[in-house]
C-alpha cells in the first residue's frame, strides 16, 4: 500500500515537472514525454499479471488492478499519466500473449 502511495507521489510530480516546460508543445497537438514512472509502473504490474495462471481469479484480480489504477490517476486528474500508464501494461501484456 504504501508503495503504491510512494509510485502515485512520483507520477504527480513527474507530470507537474513535465508541465513546466512549453518546449515540448507544437501546434495542432500535445507532444510530450512519457511519465517515465507511469511506463515503469504499468509495465510492472502488466509483468504481475503474467505470474499469474491462466483463467484464474489471480488474473482477474491482476488485470482490475490495473485498470483501478488507470481510473484513480484518472480521477486525481493525471490524464496523461493515465494514458502512460495503460498503454504501457497493454504494450507488455501483448508482449506476453495475454491482450
Amino acid at each position: 500500500m504504501a508503495l503504491t502511495i510512494l509510485a502515485l507521489i512520483v507520477v504527480c510530480v513527474m507530470w507537474l515537472v513535465s508541465r513546466c516546460s512549453d518546449s515540448y508543445r507544437i501546434y495542432g497537438g500535445d507532444f510530450r514525454p512519457p511519465v517515465a514512472e507511469a511506463v515503469r509502473a504499468g509495465r510492472e504490474d502488466a509483468r504481475m499479471v503474467m505470474a499469474t495462471a491462466p483463467q484464474s481469479m489471480e488474473r482477474e484480480q491482476a488485470m482490475l488492478f490495473i485498470r483501478s489504477r488507470e481510473n484513480e490517476l484518472r480521477k486525481a486528474g493525471y490524464a496523461h499519466a493515465a494514458d502512460d500508464y495503460i498503454n504501457a501494461a497493454k504494450d507488455e501484456l501483448k508482449k506476453l500473449n495475454i491482450y
